[in-house]
């Protein structure tokens, strides 16, 4: 079992961030200890208890409770008090009282290090005879054939939850029935009032509002099941439905006919091979079609009636597609449409791909998470992965009414697809302490067959301080993974670790020696938290990791790529700090060797500028493709360029998604003042506001790590004022699931570019520190927004035309890139996806990116990327990879 973002960090520790000459390490936290983060786990009449994540370096902790009286005036419950624990219980208190808890974490006599700030929490006792709850209001209004508007007033604070169900499957039944048929639903509750718009509803079907109070760590109700006090049916779905006629294939040929039920309708038609779309979404093949024909669509527009023969070849089976779509917002205007082409291919069967999973667990946002590590045989190409809570324990399928092929069914129905494209195979979800998952996978072939369910029951962690427990999994699962076979003798040993007092502060380096069947090498590198080990570590398995087998799968997942000239990687780091490295090599034909490591401690009283640090342990083998930057001058930017994007966010009222596909625009790049500063035109989906209106962009001559000619991008920037609305280049980032813009004029380097040897533009975002909680964040996107000069914290216009945000990095190649040269286009957007995966190959760019402290955000957009039916979250995962550790990647100094 893993745990992530704590115990052993499996994000790799190469994020792109840095100081600017002005930061001291300080200012990135660096000397002081991050605040605890303390949640609220158990509340009665005269109790809670809280807990938290362990501060990394924190020797102890302090802590003191207060009440909030009548007046809003606090009284001391509990002085100031000190403990090593990372929970506390608080008892003898009074019920519905406000109490008020300080904690914040304390650093070791002598470390060099200053206590963190006190993280404030409030918390509220219940009362102690709290009536049974209740509903003055339970209504459903303005029902479309897939949404209705749900408001519901309790009649007191209590939880409770809450759905919108089909009237068909309650009616007639007990309320014991009705909670026991809505258990497996309950995964959070609300309290208080609720207005919430609902989708995801069925058209022409009946529907009731059911509510009851729910006791989640008691898995029973609280009250009766109440009501809404007549059913409602959705209306019918009046938008276009498309037909579509399949003839004979004859001849290796086929008539398909596409008819839309209004007789001009506009919508979008083709014939795709049945294997390119097996196990797609529907918003999926959008994606393909879009990449297959542009992002218009223009060669499979259709109006009215479209008739055509296709040529197929045999034995390939085919499927006919047809939707309405408004490109502009990314949005469905009908259902998706589709009809088979059967030519002879094979029918999907059982495949023999098959994905082994160990357990992982860690935080995602500040909640405990829990999750599943996943190890694709040869012959899966895409994953199907679903996560379910149950409402107790158990250990066999069986125990919960359930067979491997009934399992089987429900993933390929409800899960979700993991691919390498979307990251690390690993799926993770938020979880309550003690809650008992179920998770499950499914392997899809190439041909887009489907295997074996693979699963396993766990019971997450109890506390912040504690494991998660396996209750019970399939025979055929190998939480290893399983071995790979190693077909090739490249290696590289890591010949030496040391540490070097820089400017910014500490580094660490481990230096590299590939042998001569090596042409790349994958390298790890994880900090230990200390504080779970009664001694620093010497082996992999004190560690938690069971074999080198997985430590190599870790570092393929997770691994970046060494700059094979250099040799050597450069961390941030701390005295005292424990770190595992590691290296896999591989040849020319790409087949990856062996896996090293080893386990190094830095001194916990560096002296002087640099030395060696302590090697703990390392494998008993060990003999103790980065982009190359140039030089440029200010005219070699000047002139056209086609931008091409690592992705892109779209952007509509409902939220945002984002995807890997690359945006490309044609940039103009003119000279603003000579030698300092250029215009940037065409830079933005809305290519004519862009045009008309360019922005700013600085050179800077100074050389910076032995190169000169830098490029910075300063944001925000005012392109254009119309009457009382300044339109505004904002950069954009991600913290948590809110896409934020920021407005204010002070990022000086919100994105920084320099030239490589062969003649592109690497341009990556830089990284800031936002107060208000955000923290550090990586600037991924920029946009116009509308500010109102009379109002402008009130909410920001958006560019019709924009609904495509490109993501960085960013490459940039001279001249015009046409749909004849899709070859370099290709290349170019690989490479841009290759720059974000392995961002230490633009390490450079750190020591130029600021880090300062700056203003809170305002932000527009809640993701799309969570799945609601019927206002609650099904309980399927969220896909995503753990969160990065903001580290300063550093190069050698002369010495």
């Amino acid at each position: 079992m893993r745990k992530f973002g704590l115990f052993l960090c499996l994000s790799l520790l190469f994020a792109f961030t840095g100081c600017s000459d002005s930061d001291d390490v300080e200012e990135q936290g660096g000397t002081v200890l991050a605040k605890p983060s303390v949640a609220v786990t158990t509340t009665t009449s005269s109790s809670f208890k809280v807990a938290w994540d362990a501060v990394p370096n924190a020797e102890s902790y302090k802590y003191r409770l207060s009440q909030e009286n009548e007046t809003g005036d606090e009284l001391v419950v509990q002085p100031e008090n000190s403990t090593s624990a990372t929970a506390l219980a608080f008892g003898d208190l009074d019920p519905k009282t406000k109490y008020i808890l300080r904690v914040k974490a304390v650093a070791a006599a002598g470390s060099g290090l200053t206590d963190s700030e006190y993280s404030k929490i409030f918390a509220t006792t219940l009362a102690e005879e709290a009536a049974e709850l209740t509903f003055e209001k339970i209504a459903a209004t303005n029902p479309t054939y897939e949404s209705v508007d749900v408001e519901i007033v309790p009649s007191a604070e209590n939880l409770y939850y809450w759905q919108v169900v089909e009237n068909s499957l309650i009616e007639g039944k007990s309320d014991r029935e009705i909670v026991a048929a809505l258990k497996e639903n309950i995964s959070e509750l609300s309290s208080g009032t609720v207005k919430k718009t609902v989708h995801g509803l069925k058209a022409d079907t009946e529907y009731t509002v059911v509510a009851f109070g729910y006791d989640l760590d008691a898995g029973k109700s609280t009250s009766a099941v109440a009501r809404l006090e007549a059913a409602f049916t959705t209306p019918a779905d009046d938008r276009m439905t498309i037909a579509i006629t399949v003839g004979e294939v004859a001849d290796n040929n086929v008539h398909v006919t596409f008819e839309p039920s209004v007789a001009d309708g506009r919508y979008f038609a083709d014939v795709v091979a049945a294997a390119d779309i097996a196990g797609k979404s529907e918003y999926e093949i959008v994606v393909l079609l879009q990449n297959k024909y542009g992002a218009e669509m223009t060669d499979i527009v259709r109006n009215g009636k479209f008739e055509t023969d296709v040529a197929v070849e045999e034995n390939k089976n085919y499927v006919a597609v047809a939707f309405g779509y408004n490109v502009a917002a990314s949005e469905f205007l009908t259902q998706f449409f589709r009809a088979e082409i059967k030519n002879g291919g094979d029918e999907p069967g059982m495949s023999e791909a098959w994905v082994n999973m160990a357990c992982v667990y860690g935080t995602i946002s500040g909640q405990p998470g829990i999750g599943a590590e996943l190890y694709p045989n040869d012959k899966t190409v895409k994953v199907k992965a679903g996560g379910f809570t149950l409402t107790g324990p158990a250990t066999s399928l069986e125990e919960i009414g359930m067979t491997e092929a009934s399992l089987r069914e429900r993933i390929m129905k409800e899960g979700i697809d993991v691919t390498p494209s979307q990251g690390s195979y690993q799926v993770s979800a938020p979880t309550e302490y003690g809650q008992v998952w179920l998770f499950g996978t499914i392997g899809i072939d190439e041909q887009g067959n489907a295997g074996e369910a693979n699963w396993f029951i766990v019971k997450a962690q109890a506390s912040a301080s504690t494991e998660p427990e396996i209750l019970g999994m399939s025979d055929k699962n190998d939480e290893t993974g399983g071995d790979e076979p190693i077909e090739t003798d490249a290696w590289s040993d890591i010949t030496a670790v040391s540490w070097e007092m820089q400017d910014a502060g500490l580094a660490i380096f481990f230096d590299c020696e590939p042998n001569k069947t090596a042409t790349a090498v994958t390298v790890g590198a994880w900090t230990l938290d200390m504080d779970k080990f009664p001694a620093p570590p010497t082996s992999l398995e004190e560690i938690g990791i069971r074999s080198e087998s997985e430590l190599r799968s870790m570092t393929l997942e997770d691994g970046i790529a060494l700059d094979m000239e250099k040799k050597y990687v450069g961390l941030k780091t701390n005295a005292g700090e424990v770190w595992l490295f590691s290296t896999v090599a591989a040849d020319a034909e790409g087949k990856n060797g062996a896996v090293n490591w080893v386990i190094a401690q830095v001194p916990a009283s560096p002296s002087g500028e640099y030395g060696a640090c302590t090697i703990l342990g390392q494998s008993e083998n060990n003999n103790a493709g980065g982009i190359e930057l140039v030089g440029s001058t200010y005219e070699d930017y000047l002139g056209a360029w086609t931008l091409v994007s690592y992705g892109s966010a779209i952007v509509g009222e409902k939220g945002y998604q984002f995807t890997e596909t690359p945006l490309q625009f044609n940039v103009r790049i003119e000279k603003d003042v000579e030698g300092q500063s250029y215009k940037v035109y065409g830079w933005n989906a809305d290519t004519e506001f862009a045009n008309a209106n360019p922005f700013i962009m600085n050179y800077d001559p100074k050389e910076t790590e032995g190169i000169g000619g830098w490029l910075n991008i300063p944001l925000a920037q005012v392109v254009k004022t119309e009457g009382n609305i300044d339109w505004t280049l904002c950069p954009r980032f991600l913290s948590g699931e809110t896409y934020y813009y920021y407005t204010n004029t002070d990022m000086d380097k919100a994105f920084i570019g320099a030239r490589e040897k062969e003649g592109a533009v690497v341009i990556q975002g830089g990284q800031y520190e936002f107060t208000g909680g955000i923290g550090v964040v990586q600037i991924l996107s920029m946009n116009f927004m509308g500010i109102d000069k009379d109002n402008p914290k009130g909410e920001a216009q958006t560019r019709p035309l924009e609904t495509k945000h490109a993501l960085a990095p960013y490459v940039l190649v001279k001249g015009d890139l046409s749909a004849s040269n899709a070859r370099n286009r290709m290349q170019i957007s690989r490479k841009a996806a290759d720059i974000a995966r392995v961002q230490a190959t633009i390490n450079t760019f750190a020591s130029l990116s600021t880090a300062a402290a700056i203003g809170a955000p305002r932000h527009v957009a809640k993701p799309t990327n969570i799945r609601q039916i019927n206002g609650r979250s099904t309980g399927m995962l969220g896909l995503g990879t753990t969160s990065e550790s903001m580290m300063t990647v550093y190069y050698r100094s002369d010495r």
